[in-house]
């Protein structure tokens, strides 16, 4: 039994030039020919030669070009003022149909969440305000 490994075109003996090629198509002269490389080897053919991408070798994310929590402070205001300005919005505004009143609902269940959090931030800052320092 014998077998064959090679594919008949990719051998170089049986290629045939690019030059060679019965071409009077008017598409075949604007083809740009790209030679390929052979002196890659297989590793970086395969690109195992660079290192791999996974979160041990990535940097960590750039800094935010804004301030980026300097103040913290300032930061929990600025919160508290959007969350309180949504909170109003929604108050304010009426619903008065049906599709509306699911959606409404979602958005009063996320707001009530979003005050709960912050009952319970402004609590635990009490509790470590209150606290002495050692």
């Amino acid at each position: 039994m014998k077998v064959q490994y090679t594919l008949p075109g990719f051998v170089p003996a049986e290629t045939v030039p690019l030059e060679s090629v019965a071409g009077d198509s008017p598409f075949r002269s604007r083809l740009q020919y790209v030679p390929a490389s052979r002196w890659l080897s297989w590793e970086r053919l395969l690109r195992l030669d660079q290192p791999p991408v996974d979160a041990a070798f990535m940097e960590p994310p750039p800094a935010p070009a804004i301030g980026g929590g300097a103040d913290v402070a300032a930061e929990r205001l600025n919160w508290r003022q959007m969350l309180d300005r949504h909170v109003a919005v929604f108050g304010s505004a009426p619903s008065n149909r049906t599709t509306e009143a699911h959606e409404s609902q979602a958005v009063g269940r996320m707001l009530a969440l979003l005050m709960k959090y912050q009952e319970m931030e402004d609590a635990i800052m009490a509790r470590y305000l209150s606290e002495p320092e050692e």
